[in-house]
C-alpha cells in the first residue's frame, strides 16, 4: 500500500457562494432587485487549500460537500487547481 505525502492538509469548511450585488440593504420584510448575481467557490479552508496549491504545495483537502449539483463543480475547481480530495 503506497502513501500518499503531502506538505499542507486542511481541515475545513467547503462553501458555494451566491452574489448578489443590490442598490441597498433592504429594510425588514422589504423585498430588493439583484442588480447583478454571481457565484464563487468559497469557505476558508478550501480557499486556504486553494492558495497553498497555487503556490506550488502538495495539498489536501478534507471536508464536507452536500449532495447536490454544486458538489460536482466543486470537486472539479480543487482538481484544476491541484487539492487532493
Amino acid at each position: 500500500m503506497s502513501e500518499k505525502q503531502f506538505d499542507v492538509v486542511v481541515v475545513g469548511s467547503c462553501n458555494y457562494d451566491f452574489i448578489n450585488v443590490v442598490e441597498r440593504f433592504p429594510v425588514v420584510g422589504e423585498t430588493v432587485k439583484s442588480r447583478r448575481f454571481s457565484t464563487a467557490f468559497g469557505g476558508k479552508g478550501a480557499n486556504q487549500a486553494v492558495q497553498c496549491a497555487k503556490l506550488g504545495a502538495k495539498v489536501a483537502m478534507v471536508g464536507k460537500l452536500g449532495k447536490d449539483a454544486f458538489r460536482l463543480e466543486y470537486l472539479k475547481n480543487f482538481d484544476e487547481c491541484g487539492v487532493d480530495r
